[in-house]
């Protein structure tokens, strides 16, 4: 059974465990296990930190729901403001992007940190951002469709593993740029 629930938490799950103890449970790191038993029953707690400025019990919460939303607000109006974005897709592309832009950045910071959500940081279409990756995506996915490109090209179908041609991705200079860029 996993208990997850803030860092803050953690010298209760601390004492439980040790009270726990007390009743015959081993302790292995953060883990208990009953003694004498051949089912593999755990108990662990999993910390997490928490998003500055926001508390359910001070009701300073912001639902998931009303983050999207608002998230995909932001994206709407960052794509009328660039020259470069069709609106293909429109509200619902806004909403990918939107989503994807708040998974990214809450996977960026680390499980144990507290830290500050920002939208306008979130949503930059440059940096690790996850609105960089769907632009990414989409530009890639536009090379392909304008080259015609053939994926046979670069994987040995014939094979179960993937062969990747190294003699084509040297001599071929857009292969060669997109590999060193991957690099970086």
């Amino acid at each position: 059974m996993l208990y997850i629930v803030d860092k803050n938490q953690s010298q209760h799950f601390s004492n439980l465990f040790h009270l726990l103890s007390n009743f015959g449970y081993e302790i292995q790191g953060s883990r208990l296990t009953p003694s004498g038993t051949d089912i593999p029953r755990r108990v662990q707690h999993v910390s997490f930190g928490k998003i500055e400025g926001m508390s359910s019990r001070a009701g300073t919460f912001v639902l998931l729901s009303d983050a999207v939303s608002e998230g995909s607000e932001f994206m709407t109006a960052a794509r009328k403001q660039s020259p470069n974005t069709r609106w293909e897709g429109g509200e619902e592309a806004s909403l990918q992007l939107a989503l994807s832009a708040l998974v990214v950045y809450c996977l960026k910071s680390k499980r144990n940190r507290d830290f500050t959500f920002n939208w306008a940081d979130a949503i930059k279409p440059i940096g690790e951002t996850g609105t960089k990756l769907q632009y990414t995506h989409a530009r890639l996915k536009s090379l392909e469709e304008k080259q015609s490109f053939n994926p046979e090209i670069l994987v040995d179908s014939d094979q179960f593993s993937t062969h990747i041609d190294i003699d084509y991705i040297l001599t071929d200079p857009i292969a060669m740029d997109l590999t060193l860029h991957l690099l970086k």
